[in-house]
């Protein structure tokens, strides 16, 4: 709905009896409204019998006349121009104003206060096109919407012209416009202060109009908001209802979201296309992704970890429909990045019951910015925090010797880092080790996750997988 205000002037000359009188200097005194300022101008003509090649002057008097406010005294404007604005700020719909100009030269009077100008001011809003309200009618309400959301349901929502009016309240008539169905006709007659509501069991295929004014419990508006629009049949109907969302993200924090959804059998070969919306909570820069509605399936692949995101999809049937589904809300999971970019484990044939661990920090991590290391080491992944035998390290060498250690034993290692300024980055991963029987001063080693395993696979050879992926070295030989 497009408003506008516009004034009409209803302007009217009082004449007087000038029978005898020198023809006047200042003549078509009249009024103009400028819609880019949104002021009101008064013109003029101007004419000296007998020039004399001096400026002229002109003074304008105006008033309001209708009520006692500041505009009702007398304000003047001086002007050499043949018009002057009129300063207004309290200018209402139903004042009449009174306009007079005399001319001076030098500052004498040349010619005394001209005619009286008499404006009717009526200030009217346009609604759409050709239908004209006046400003203080109750007015319906804006952007009036009707959003199908399924054969039998339909959401109504709107935004009210002037919130700020007490008592408002709005109502709606809902009127069936055909019945291809065989149903009986159905209107209906809602009243309710609030600025949306859903009608339900309205009958599908059929094509609706819907009316809305706006109220007070002294007055109705005189002009009604109207939308129409024509329900699906249950056959020609689909919207995405159960999303099923999955996500993988690495270390590095890139990843990828999946979303997957069902399609009724009767719907197959239906749908045209999709277009998936999202956006980060709180942010309107929706990003689109469109694609052919074989496939009910999506994956997105520029989200970011650690973020809760809104989701929206929208169907085109192959039949012109447009459904939209409700708004999708997902984190995606919070990747922990680790510090450390590879584990050492030294066995020496000189400490049977010991072992050394060395360890490199991935690059980002600031040298300068460590103070120490708390280190953690369990024959048991799942024992409690205070089970766990606890080494402290302090500055920045990166190694430690492990003593009272067993053959043959699956031991547990975790690395916490303490920084200069009290902060510590605790290490997501949970590497692990096994001795063996005889120690040697070869060293093998190790970098690796939680997902690292070891399986024999010939005498003397070990495989084991990292994150999927299948090394093979050989042992110490005994």
């Amino acid at each position: 709905m497009i408003i506008k205000m516009i004034f009409l002037f209803l302007i009217s000359l009082f004449i007087i009896d000038v029978y005898g009188l020198p023809e006047p200097m200042v003549k078509n005194l009249r009024a103009r409204y400028d819609t880019g300022s949104n002021s009101i101008y008064i013109e003029w003509d101007f004419f000296e019998t007998q020039p004399t090649g001096y400026d002229v002057q002109f003074v304008v008097r105006y008033r309001v006349t209708n009520r006692v406010s500041p505009d009702s005294q007398w304000k003047l404007a001086r002007t050499a121009d043949r018009s002057v604005r009129l300063h207004l700020p309290d200018i209402r719909s139903g004042d009449e104003l009174e306009v007079q100009v005399k001319v001076e030269r030098g500052g004498q009077v040349i010619e005394d206060w001209s005619q009286q100008l008499l404006i009717s001011v009526a200030k009217r809003l346009k609604l759409g096109e050709g239908i004209l309200v006046e400003e203080g009618d109750l007015l319906p309400p804006l952007n009036f919407a009707a959003n199908v959301m399924g054969p039998k349901t339909v959401k109504l929502e709107w935004r009210p012209y002037n919130p700020h009016i007490p008592g408002l309240y709005y109502i709606v008539n809902v009127k069936q416009l055909t019945t291809q169905s065989g149903t009986q006709f159905i209107t209906k007659q809602i009243k309710i202060e609030a600025t949306y509501f859903t009608l339900n069991d309205l009958v599908p295929g059929e094509r609706y109009e819907m009316t809305i004014r706006s109220a007070t419990a002294s007055d109705i508006s005189s002009t009604a908001a109207i939308v129409e629009i024509s329900l699906p049949k249950e056959d020609e109907w689909f919207e995405v209802g159960n999303l099923i969302i999955s996500s993988h993200f690495q270390r590095d924090g890139r990843g990828i979201v999946n979303l997957t959804w069902e399609v009724p059998p009767e719907m197959i070969g239906k749908i045209k296309e999709y277009q998936v919306q999202y956006a980060p909570e709180g942010m309107n820069n929706f990003k689109d992704l469109r694609f052919l509605g074989e496939q009910p399936s999506a994956a997105l692949y520029d989200l970011q970890s650690d973020t809760e995101y809104v989701l929206k999809i929208k169907t085109y049937m192959t039949n012109n429909l447009e459904t939209e589904s409700g708004e999708f809300r997902f984190k995606t999971p919070k990747v922990m990045m680790d510090p450390i970019s590879k584990v050492d484990v030294l066995y020496s044939s000189s400490e049977a019951n010991a072992v050394r661990l060395q360890w490199v920090l991935e690059p980002h991590i600031d040298l300068d910015s460590i103070a120490g290391y708390d280190v953690y080491i369990s024959e048991d992944k799942s024992a409690p925090e205070d089970r766990w035998r606890y080494i402290r390290l302090d500055g920045k060498e990166a190694s430690l010797s492990v003593n009272d250690i067993k053959a043959s034993t699956t031991y547990y290692v975790r690395f916490t880092i303490r920084k200069t300024d009290g902060n510590v980055i605790q290490g997501p991963l949970i590497y692990h080790f096994r001795t063996i029987d005889q120690l040697s001063s070869k060293t093998a080693e190790m970098r690796q996750g939680n997902s690292l395993s070891y399986r024999n696979i010939a005498p003397g050879r070990i495989k084991h997988l990292i994150n999927g992926v299948e090394l093979q070295f050989r042992m110490p030989q005994r």
